[in-house]
């Protein structure tokens, strides 16, 4: 079944639109399957999934601390769903600069 793809512009989203990540994945049950790449985030290089469904980069919450708690991080009016169309709250997003095979790109992750 195909899905609908809502690009990320939060400055001009319609309130009667939302925004979804389509997909989660649990690596917990193995990473079958899954496209793994490893860009540098802000100057430390992670392990990210590669979701070419998803109109937004996501990190955990735990990452966040871990790594990226100097950032301030800002309110998201993001509504986000799941695949299966479970809600997922976020508790925020920051501006990062995000490297990858020498490109370079400046976008908000979203923290969940």
């Amino acid at each position: 079944m195909p899905r609908s793809f809502h690009p990320l512009d939060e400055e001009n989203a319609d309130e009667s639109e939302s925004e979804y990540l389509y997909t989660l994945h649990n690596t917990s049950s193995g990473d079958k399957g899954v496209i793994y790449v490893r860009p540098e985030v802000n100057g430390l290089q992670l392990k990210m999934e590669l979701d070419t469904g998803s109109g937004v980069s996501v990190i955990s919450g735990a990452d966040y601390e871990s790594h990226f708690s100097n950032y301030q991080l800002n309110e998201t009016s993001l509504s986000q769903k799941t695949y299966s169309g479970e809600t997922i709250v976020p508790i925020g997003k920051f501006d990062c600069e995000v490297v990858l095979n020498d490109q370079q790109q400046t976008f908000a992750v979203v923290c969940c």
